[in-house]
């Protein structure tokens, strides 16, 4: 056994692949996430300021035509906004589950990284081992040769 063996070594490098995999992965849901609130931010803005330039204008007279379309509009912004903020809801359980799966690489990685080196110690004490016993080996040799 001259070399030690790559299975540690192939399943950290696996494993830092699936960090980095899962850390793209959080990223990119977040920034979605943000986007999605900045829209529904948008729209409770646009919402708000609608309602209060009716409000202002309705001091006027208002025909049943504008009413009727005030109503509609401000109807499709309601339902516009529910539809946001479920979407919102959504990407925010995918955020929730990309930092566990991202937990749970770093987990696996620091596990296989710990596992190769506790590999490598066991070939480097191993190693140490032989080379004892040839130097031993050696000595011995050299002893018996100079007694005899």
């Amino acid at each position: 056994m001259n070399e030690p063996r790559m299975v540690w070594e192939l399943l950290v490098q696996k494993a830092e692949r699936r960090v980095h995999d899962a850390r793209l992965a959080l990223s990119q849901s977040e920034a979605q996430h943000a986007q999605i609130q900045a829209s529904l931010q948008r729209l409770q803005a646009m919402t708000e300021e609608y309602r209060t330039r009716h409000q202002r204008v309705q001091e006027g007279a208002h025909s049943m035509q504008e009413t009727l379309d005030h109503r509609i509009f401000m109807d499709q912004l309601g339902r516009l906004s529910a539809q946001v903020e479920a979407q919102a809801a959504r990407m925010q359980l995918q955020c929730q589950q990309a930092r566990m799966e991202l937990q749970a690489a770093d987990q696996e990685l620091r596990k296989n990284t710990k596992l190769h080196e506790v590999q490598l110690g066991s070939w480097r004490k191993q190693q140490a081992s032989r080379e004892q016993r040839g130097l031993d080996e050696i000595a011995l040799r050299r002893f018996t040769w100079q007694e005899g």
